[in-house]
C-alpha cells in the first residue's frame, strides 16, 4: 500500500495505521498517487489532519479528525499521531467495511495505559473515557483492559526496588511448528549444539547468580523452545543450577508446551527440584487443525500428558490455546474449551494467531503462499469470527473461575486482537505479570533472550539482547555477559 504526507512528517504512525487494515502488505512512501493502483494521502493543514484513499486517480474514501490543543512541546507529536491515525481510521474503515476492535491504538501493552494515567491520580472512568476517545478503542476491549489493568495495579503495588524475574532460554524443539517465528531449533538438526549451548548458558547463569544477589528474585521462567525436549539428565542439570543460583523464587515455571516432549521420567525431574508451575499446550483439540500446523501430537497426546502431570501433582497447570489457526472457527473454539473445561486447569492463556513473514504456515498457507489472494477472507470477516471465538474463551475461562491477569499484542495478530492471560485466584503467573507491567526488572540468559532493567523513578528501561543464533550465542558468550554487566553497571 502507497501512502503520501503532506504537511507532517509522521511515516511511521501512517504507515502502522494502514498495516492494521493491509497487513503483511509492502509499504512504499510517495510524493504523488501513481496512475494505476491505490496509495492513502494524509495531510496536516490548519491544526486539522485529513486522510483519504485514492484508486487510479479518484477519491474512494476520507476521514478528518482536529489535532487535540497539547500543553507543552513534548505532547505535540503525541496529539498529531492520534489526530493522523484517527482520521486514516476513518477513511479505511469506511472503505473496508471493517472497524478494528482496538481502534488506532496499536501498542503492545494496552493495559499500561490505565495503570500510568491512575499512578497520576486519574479514575478507571477517566482512563476508559481516553481510550475511548482518545484512539476508538471497542466497549468490550475497555472493559477487558480495565480488568487487567486492576490485576496488574494489584501486582505492582506489592513491587519493591529489588524485586526481579529470571527468564531461561532453551532453544531447542522436538520439531518446528509452522506458525512459530521465536527461536527455536529442532532438536534432531541443532542437538550437536547442546553440550557447548549449556556452558554457554551456565557460564551466564553464574554471572546473573551473582549479579542477583542483592535483589529478591521472585520469579523464574525457563522457556524456549521447548525445554522438556531435553532428556531427563539434562533437565536435571539445567534445575540443579537453577536452584543453585535463584533457591529463593517463590515462583519456578518451566514451558512443557509440546505434549509430545512429555513422559514421566522428565515429570519426575520436575517435581523432584520443587517446579511450581508448568505449561502443557494443547493449542487445538482438532487433530485435523493440529496436522495442518505442524504439532506432531494428538489431543489425545495432550489429554494423557496433562492428566499424567496432574496425577504426579502439579497443580498449577496452564494451557495455551490459539484462535484464528487456518480453517478454525466459533465451533473448534468450542470444542477446545469444552475439553478443558473437564480438566479445569489453573489457567488458561489465550492467543490469537500472529502471522509472521518467517513462519512457515505464512509462506504456505498465509498471506504470502501461492494460493494467498484466492484464499485469503476480508479482513472484517476475520475479525467477526474470531471475535466470536474470543468471547467463547472469555466465557469458558470464566466459568472455570478464571479472570484476565495480564495482556499483549503483537504486530500482525488475525483479526488485530489480543493475547490474554486467565487464571484462578492465586495462580496468576509473577513472571509475565513483571514482564507485562514493566515494574520489575528481568535478567534474561540464553540464545535470544533479553534482559530489561526498569528504573521506575525515572520511568526509563534499559536493555540488553543476546544474540538469537546458537552458534553465534555459544561463541560470543563473554560479550553477552559484558553487555549485561554494562547495563548492571548504569554505564
Amino acid at each position: 500500500m502507497d501512502f503520501i504526507l503532506k504537511g507532517h512528517d509522521c511515516e511511521h504512525a501512517v504507515q502502522t495505521m494502514i498495516q492494521v487494515f493491509f497487513p503483511n502488505e509492502g509499504y512504499k512512501r510517495r510524493e504523488l498517487p501513481p496512475e494505476n493502483g491505490k496509495a492513502v494521502v494524509s495531510e496536516l493543514r490548519d491544526g486539522v489532519c485529513y486522510a483519504s484513499v485514492v484508486e487510479n486517480g479518484a477519491e474512494q474514501a476520507r476521514g478528518s479528525h482536529p489535532v487535540k490543543p497539547f500543553i507543552n512541546k513534548a505532547d505535540e507529536k503525541k496529539a498529531l499521531t492520534q489526530a493522523l491515525a484517527l482520521a486514516i481510521y476513518k477513511a479505511l474503515s469506511d472503505l473496508t467495511g471493517y472497524r478494528p476492535p482496538w481502534g488506532t491504538l496499536t501498542g503492545v501493552r494496552p493495559a499500561k495505559i490505565i495503570t500510568e494515567l491512575r499512578s497520576s491520580g486519574f479514575s478507571y472512568e477517566y482512563g476508559a473515557g481516553y481510550l475511548r476517545e482518545a484512539y476508538n478503542v471497542g466497549e468490550d476491549k475497555i472493559s477487558l483492559c480495565l480488568e487487567v489493568a486492576r490485576a496488574e495495579e494489584r501486582f505492582i503495588a506489592g513491587s519493591t526496588g529489588k524485586d526481579c524475574g529470571i527468564y531461561i532460554g532453551i532453544p531447542f524443539c522436538p520439531t518446528r511448528c509452522r506458525y512459530c517465528s521465536f527461536v527455536s531449533y529442532p532438536m534432531d538438526r541443532s542437538g550437536v549444539f547442546l553440550e557447548d549451548y549449556f556452558r554457554a548458558l551456565f557460564k551466564e547463569l553464574d554471572y546473573l547468580g551473582n549479579a542477583a544477589r542483592d535483589k529478591n528474585v521472585r520469579a523464574v521462567y525457563v522457556g524456549g523452545g521447548t525445554p522438556t525436549s531435553l532428556e531427563p539428565n539434562m533437565l536435571d542439570k539445567l534445575l540443579l543450577k537453577i536452584k543453585t543460583q535463584f533457591d529463593e523464587a517463590a515462583e519456578l515455571t518451566v514451558e512443557a508446551g509440546r505434549p509430545d516432549s512429555i513422559n514421566r521420567e522428565k515429570l519426575a525431574v520436575l517435581k523432584a527440584y520443587g517446579v511450581t508451575r508448568i505449561a502443557i499446550n494443547p493449542q487445538t483439540m482438532s487433530e485435523v487443525t493440529l496436522k495442518r500446523i505442524g504439532r506432531n501430537h494428538t489431543p489425545a497426546d495432550f489429554l494423557r500428558a496433562y492428566e499424567l502431570a496432574e496425577g504426579m501433582g502439579f497443580d498449577n497447570i496452564n494451557c495455551d490455546v490459539i484462535m484464528g489457526l487456518p480453517g478454525e472457527g466459533p465451533a473448534d473454539a468450542e470444542h477446545t474449551f469444552e475439553t478443558l473445561a473437564r480438566l479445569n486447569p489453573a489457567s488458561v492463556t489465550v492467543h490469537t494467531l500472529a502471522m509472521k513473514r518467517a513462519a512457515e504456515l505464512n509462506q504456505v498457507i498465509g498471506r504470502y503462499g501461492a494460493e494467498a489472494e484466492k484464499t485469503a477472507e476480508p479482513l472484517k470477516t476475520v475479525s467477526d469470527t474470531i471475535s466470536r471465538m474470543l468471547e467463547i474463551s472469555r466465557k469458558a475461562c470464566a466459568s472455570m473461575g478464571q479472570r484476565p491477569h495480564y495482556m499483549y499484542r503483537q504486530k500482525n495478530m488475525a483479526g488485530n486482537f489480543e493475547n490474554v492471560g486467565y487464571a484462578r485466584d492465586g495462580y496468576e503467573c509473577i513472571y509475565n505479570l513483571q514482564t507485562m507491567t514493566e515494574a520489575q526488572s528481568v535478567l534474561a540468559a540464553g540464545a535470544g533472550a533479553v534482559t530489561k532493567v526498569i528504573y521506575p523513578s525515572i520511568n526509563l528501561i534499559k536493555r540488553a539482547f543476546n544474540v538469537r543464533d546458537i552458534a553465534g550465542y555459544i561463541g560470543r558468550i563473554d560479550e553477552m555477559i559484558g553487555r549485561k554487566r554494562k547495563l548492571l553497571s548504569g554505564e
